[in-house]
């Protein structure tokens, strides 16, 4: 898989990490300058401070840092309080993948990816021609979605742990779509504007940005109906910045679907 990666964070590619904590300061311990390597170790340390909630799907699963709606457990190890949920198995696949629209050889990022359950099937569909880089705060889940990819020998993932509302170690302009599946309701105004600032930035040009939320109801599974957000609330907080709404849609009696172009 071609690299594009950028200096802010620790990141694997196929179960292999580059920690800055764990790097020298000598330049040549990672092919990076002393301003780079300096620039590593401090995002590892915005990292631990919180920022961006650990995500595995939706709000129920997840463990609360400062940089959610919630106070709690704050190291990026703490395991979410329902792990194996996922909004992945409350919505309609077939459709939600139609309308996903992948096109082979596409470049796609996942951000918030938990376990990487979307990330997984995206990366079949797109086949070998097609790139996935799963992006997550929980180093849990993206531990046990670098076992996936072994024992699945999946080619075309790459996981990254990084905050996703401070700095996602991916080159700008990179990505012909981006995910952010049941996780904007649960970051801070300050997560949900930083999430949506580095997704604006990680997309090429008309590039397309999914965003899946809960319905603004009190019924059914996921997070209370106070932090729901509704499709009009959505489309504001998202054309806000640099986006035009190209669609919403069902995906089942729970949760809906919108679509961004960037400009």
């Amino acid at each position: 898989m071609e690299s594009i990666l950028t200096p802010c964070s620790s990141s694997h590619l196929y179960g292999k990490v580059i920690n800055p904590g764990k790097l020298s300061s000598s330049s040549s311990s990672a092919g990076l300058s002393r301003r780079e390597l300096e620039r590593l170790r401090e995002m590892m340390v915005f990292r631990h401070r919180g920022g961006q909630l650990f995500s595995t799907g939706y709000s129920g699963e997840r463990a609360k840092t400062p940089g959610n709606r919630r106070t709690g457990r704050t190291t990026m190890e703490a395991g979410p309080k329902a792990a194996g949920k996922s909004s992945f198995d409350l919505i309609d696949l077939d459709r939600f993948f139609a309308l996903l629209d992948l096109v082979p050889g596409q470049r796609f990022v996942d951000l918030a990816c938990g376990t990487g359950r979307y990330s997984l099937e995206t990366a079949k569909r797109l086949g070998d021609s097609g790139q996935v880089h799963a992006v997550d705060l929980w180093t849990q889940g993206i531990a046990a979605l670098d076992r996936t990819i072994r024992e699945q020998s999946v080619t075309n993932i790459a996981t990254h742990v990084a905050d996703i509302s401070r700095c996602v170690p991916l080159a700008g302009g990179s990505f012909d779509a981006c995910l952010l599946a049941a996780v904007l309701h649960d970051l801070a105004e300050e997560g949900q504007e930083g999430a949506l600032r580095e997704a604006a930035r990680l997309l090429k040009p008309r590039g397309i940005l999914t965003v899946v939320e809960f319905k603004k109801t009190a019924d059914g599974p996921g997070p209370p109906a106070g932090i729901r957000i509704a499709e009009p609330e959505l489309e504001r907080k998202v054309t806000g910045r640099g986006f035009s709404l190209r669609r919403c849609e069902d995906l089942g009696p729970f949760m809906y679907l919108c679509q961004f172009r960037k400009a």
